[in-house]
């Protein structure tokens, strides 16, 4: 189910569709890297994305590996 804040009204379904898809794929990439200690390149096979793309959507969402709390 969406967050109540994107179904009170005062956001277009457009606008609560694009909130919604963007906390969906910081998540997911964040879960992802989580999984595979950092490793980009693991994530984004996991994912059945292409690395490149991968990494695209963490500078989209400012997702840095440094900054995670994984496993060494």
């Amino acid at each position: 189910r969406p967050p109540e804040e994107l179904t009170s009204g005062n956001v277009t379904f457009k606008d609560a569709k694009e909130r919604w898809v963007s906390s969906f794929e910081r998540d997911y990439l964040v879960s992802l890297l989580k999984r595979h200690n950092g490793n980009i390149s693991h994530a984004a096979r996991d994912a059945d994305i292409d690395r490149k793309y991968f990494r695209k959507l963490m500078k989209k969402y400012a997702i840095e590996v440094a900054d995670m709390d994984v496993d060494d």
